[in-house]
C-alpha cells in the first residue's frame, strides 16, 4: 500500500546545543547515545510510526475517523482488562498498569500513540466482527458451564501410556498405583510436578482436543481413560470429580458476555489489520542502528 518510503533518519530531534546528560562532571553527548538508542529501540519505534501513518491512510480512504473519545475508549478498555483479570480495586490498578507501562517502555509519548493506534484499528475491525447466539451460548459454557476437574500423564508412544494405564488401574492382578505418582515417575509434561494435575476442563472449549472431550464425557469419576492420541504424543486421562455449572443465568450475563466476546474477536481483526499494513511496507531507512533493528524486528514479525 505504501511501498518505497524514504526514511532519513539522522538521530533522535534535541536541543543540540546542550548534552545528553552529565555525569561526573562529563558530558554524554547526544552522538554517542544515538547509535544505541537506534539499534535498542530504533526498529520497535519506527515499526509504531509507518503502522500509525498506514492506518491513518487507510481511514482515510474508506471515509472513516476517530477523535478524543474514541482514545478515551481506549484507556477505559485497558483499565477493565486488567480489573478483568487481575480483579483489584481503582488504586490497584493504577498501579498495574503504571508497572506495565515502565515494563515496555510506554511513557507518556508512546503511550498516548498505542492507544491513538489501537483507536484506529478498532475503527477498522469493529464493523466486521459478526457476534451470533451461538458464540454467546458458548462463551455462557465455558464461564459458567460444568467442567471436568483431571489428571493426566502424557507419554512418548501408545505403548508407554498403555503401561502407566496398566499400573494405575491396577491390571493383571496387580495393586492400583497412585494415578500421581505414576505422573511423578513416567509423564513429560510439566503437570508431573503436580501429580498430573491439570486445568479444570470445559466440555465446550475447543482448544481442547475433541479425542480428549469425547473421552472425559465417557468416563465415571475415578475412571482412567484409553490412550489418547494428542498433539505427537499419547495420554491417559483420570476423571477426578465433574463440576456442576455456577453463576448467573443467561438472560442476566449475555450482556457481559457479548461484550468480552467482541473484544476478543475485535483483537483478533486487529492485529490482522496491523499484520497486512506492516507487511505492505517497504521502507528505506538510511540509519545503520535502526536498519538493523528494523530488520531484527521484521524476522521475528515475520518468521
Amino acid at each position: 500500500m505504501f511501498l518505497g518510503i524514504a526514511l532519513l533518519v539522522t538521530g533522535i530531534e534535541q536541543p543540540r546545543d546542550k548534552p545528553a546528560a552529565i555525569v561526573a562532571n562529563e558530558s554524554i553527548e547526544w552522538s554517542e547515545l544515538t547509535p544505541r538508542l537506534a539499534e535498542a529501540a530504533g526498529g520497535v519505534v519506527l515499526e509504531e510510526v509507518i503502522l500509525e501513518r498506514a492506518l491513518a491512510r487507510e481511514l482515510t480512504s474508506l471515509g472513516m475517523s476517530i477523535d478524543k473519545q474514541d482514545i478515551e475508549e481506549e484507556r477505559r478498555l485497558l483499565a477493565e482488562s486488567v480489573d478483568r483479570t487481575a480483579k483489584v480495586g481503582s488504586d490497584e490498578r493504577v498501579r498495574l498498569i503504571e508497572q506495565i507501562r515502565e515494563a515496555r517502555g510506554l511513557g507518556p509519548a508512546r503511550f498516548g500513540a498505542l492507544l491513538r493506534r489501537n483507536a484506529m484499528l478498532r475503527r477498522l475491525a469493529r464493523d466486521s466482527v459478526k457476534i451470533e447466539e451461538q458464540d454467546l451460548r458458548q462463551a455462557y459454557e465455558l464461564r459458567y458451564g460444568p467442567q471436568f476437574r483431571t489428571r493426566a500423564i502424557i507419554a512418548k508412544s501408545e505403548v508407554e501410556a498403555a503401561a502407566a494405564r496398566s499400573r494405575v488401574i491396577g491390571d493383571g492382578g496387580r495393586a492400583p498405583e497412585p494415578f500421581g505418582e505414576v505422573a511423578m515417575q513416567v509423564s513429560i509434561d510439566q503437570s508431573r510436578y503436580r501429580g498430573g494435575l491439570q486445568e479444570p476442563i470445559s466440555p465446550a472449549d475447543p482448544e481442547t482436543p475433541l479425542a480428549v472431550r469425547q473421552a472425559l464425557a465417557g468416563l465415571a469419576a475415578g475412571e482412567v481413560s484409553q490412550p489418547i492420541a494428542v498433539g505427537g504424543a499419547f495420554a491417559i486421562i483420570k476423571l477426578e470429580e465433574q463440576l456442576p455449572g455456577s453463576g448467573p443465568g443467561y438472560d442476566a450475563a449475555k450482556a457481559d458476555l457479548e461484550a468480552e466476546v467482541r473484544l476478543v474477536r475485535e483483537r483478533v481483526v486487529m492485529d490482522q489489520i496491523a499484520r497486512r499494513l506492516l507487511g505492505a511496507s517497504n521502507p528505506t531507512v538510511f540509519d545503520a542502528g535502526i536498519d538493523w533493528s528494523w530488520r531484527v524486528r521484521s524476522s521475528t514479525r515475520n518468521p
